[in-house]
Parts: structure tokens; C-alpha cells; sequence
């Protein structure tokens, strides 16, 4: 048995990430990774990954980063450095963040953007930082100050060449590409990839596979009828990271209580437990439960969550 959260289960989506990730990256005759440069000027590029909460974002790009090759960390290297942009974003409060995420002693903000700026190329060109990743990467066109955007923009830009140039993975919410699109310098560094949601008509054999292989690590017999699949798309619309989250729940639940098998029940008490949805409005118990919302696991919900066994 394997515990249920150790686990992880690739896709399709994998492999995609992998091939353009690899194209930011170029190993020279040195023996040495660096990003891929282009153009007169030797600028590095980029990726845009968007997709909705939920959708499993932050995961996979985890996941392709820390097991690329050419990305592990060795000795004082820190070929990756992922940073979690703050919320709302400016100038100051990013450099901020990346420095932090660096492992720089606490900086004052009273220092001038500039100088920040000049301390972080500095300090990812000292670390051997070839691939920088900002999570939650809306938040940096969010201040609602054109000058302020426009500012993180040409910062970013200014990161993408020069000396210890960087290659640069944005992720977010959809609105991140709508954003980047607006800026045609930083725009045509990037390929841009979005995570769609699952669809009931064309994933439902997948999300049947993907049942059976988290029952089976965590040592669990799948007792699902076809619907299971589907219902268990629609009560998480789509949104492939929370499929695997609930699973998860499920299969944990199941443990706890002895049950030894994952089926709808297990299933509709995780969800419950999630959401504190009435038997009525439970994806994986009720009758009608095409029509139902949606996207519970957003919403506010007063009745109580368990179902009767």
C-alpha cells in the first residue's frame, strides 16, 4: 500500500509541458545548461501556463521542473527558483519575493526599485538560476496601475537577456495570457499553454483509470459503475487537480474506516466532508445530478454533509 498523497499520476499533459520546457533549455559544448537564446540581441524564452483554480497548475509545473535533468539542484545551484508572486504585486514587492524565495536575508523595502532590481539579476546569476517561475502570475497585472505594470513588464523583459539571462515560466489564472497579450515585446518570448478541464463525453475512460489507480495504491478495491467517472467530473467541473484531490480524500476516508473499497458511497461522504452538501445535492448520490451546480467545492453550502450509510 502506498500512501494516497505520496503518489502521482501523469497525463498527457506531462509529456507536453516536458517537450516545452526542453525547448527553453540548450546544453552546450561545455557540458553546460543554459537557456536558449534568440534574436540579435541573445534573449532568452519563455512559458505561459494558465488554467482555472483547481485545474492543477502549480503541481505539474512542480513536478517537470524538479525532475528535468538539467534542473536539479547540486551543490550552492539552484537551477529553478519558484517564487509565489504577492498579492496585490508591485515593483518592489516582487523583487522582494524573488530575493526571499532565493534564500537573501530579509531586505528593507525602503530600498529603491532599481537597486532591488540590480540585487536580484545578481543574486539568480551567484545561485546558477536558469529557469525563473512565478506561481500565481496574474497577480503581477493586477495593481490596476498602468505605470506599474508596464514596469513589472519591462523588469521581466530586462531578466530575459544580458548577462545570467533567465527563462521565465508565468502561471496562473486564464486572465494571465489576456494579460501578457497586451505587451507585444514580452509576448513573442512566451509559448503559451492552457490546461483545459475534462470533459465527460471525451475523458470519462481516463477518469476511470485514474480511480482505479489511486484505489490500487492505497491498497483499495474499485467498486464503480460507469456513471462513477462522470459524476465525479461534473460534482469538480473539470478541473483535473481537484479530481485528484478528492480522490485522495476518498481513498483516505476509506482507510480510516476500514472499508476497503473505494466506490460511490466513500466517494459522496469525501465530497460531503468537502463541501457540506445535503444528500440531495451530492453529485455522487443523487438522481438528478447532471443539473446540479457545478461548482460546489466554490460555493457556500448550510445543510449537513454526511450521507446516511
Amino acid at each position: 500500500m502506498i500512501d494516497p498523497r505520496t503518489t502521482y499520476l501523469r497525463t498527457a499533459r506531462d509529456p507536453e509541458l516536458r517537450r516545452r520546457v526542453d525547448k527553453l533549455l540548450r546544453t552546450s559544448e561545455d557540458g553546460l545548461c543554459r537557456p536558449v537564446r534568440m534574436g540579435p540581441d541573445g534573449e532568452t524564452r519563455g512559458i505561459i501556463v494558465t488554467g482555472r483554480a483547481g485545474e492543477g497548475k502549480t503541481t505539474l509545473i512542480k513536478r517537470t521542473l524538479m525532475t528535468h535533468p538539467s534542473l536539479k539542484a547540486g551543490g550552492e545551484e539552484l537551477p529553478m527558483l519558484h517564487v509565489d508572486v504577492p498579492s496585490p504585486a508591485t515593483v518592489k514587492s516582487l523583487a522582494i519575493a524573488i530575493l526571499n524565495a532565493s534564500g537573501y536575508p530579509e531586505v528593507s523595502d525602503r530600498r529603491q526599485a532599481w537597486n532591488l532590481w540590480n540585487l536580484v539579476r545578481h543574486r539568480l546569476q551567484l545561485l546558477g538560476v536558469r529557469v525563473l517561475w512565478l506561481d500565481e502570475a496574474q497577480d503581477v497585472f493586477r495593481s490596476g496601475k498602468p505605470t506599474e505594470v508596464s514596469a513589472i513588464a519591462n523588469t521581466l523583459k530586462s531578466l530575459m537577456k544580458g548577462d545570467g539571462a533567465v527563462s521565465v515560466v508565468l502561471s496562473g489564472l486564464e486572465t494571465l495570457s489576456s494579460f501578457v497579450r497586451q505587451d507585444d515585446q514580452l509576448s513573442r518570448r512566451m509559448s503559451f499553454y492552457h490546461l483545459s478541464s475534462l470533459d465527460p463525453d471525451r475523458d470519462a475512460e481516463a477518469v476511470m483509470g485514474l480511480l482505479a489507480s489511486k484505489s490500487h495504491d492505497a491498497g483499495l478495491r474499485l467498486d464503480a459503475s460507469e456513471a462513477l467517472p462522470l459524476r465525479l467530473i461534473s460534482a469538480c467541473d473539470g478541473r483535473f487537480g481537484l479530481m485528484i484531490e478528492l480522490v485522495t480524500e476518498a481513498c483516505e476516508l476509506a482507510l480510516e474506516e476500514g472499508a476497503g473499497v473505494l466506490d460511490a458511497m466513500i466517494m459522496a461522504d469525501a465530497w460531503a466532508d468537502r463541501t457540506d452538501v445535503m444528500i440531495h445535492e451530492n453529485h455522487f448520490l443523487a438522481a438528478d445530478w447532471k443539473v446540479l451546480d457545478r461548482t460546489p467545492a466554490q460555493a457556500e453550502f448550510t445543510g449537513k454533509g454526511r450521507s446516511a450509510r
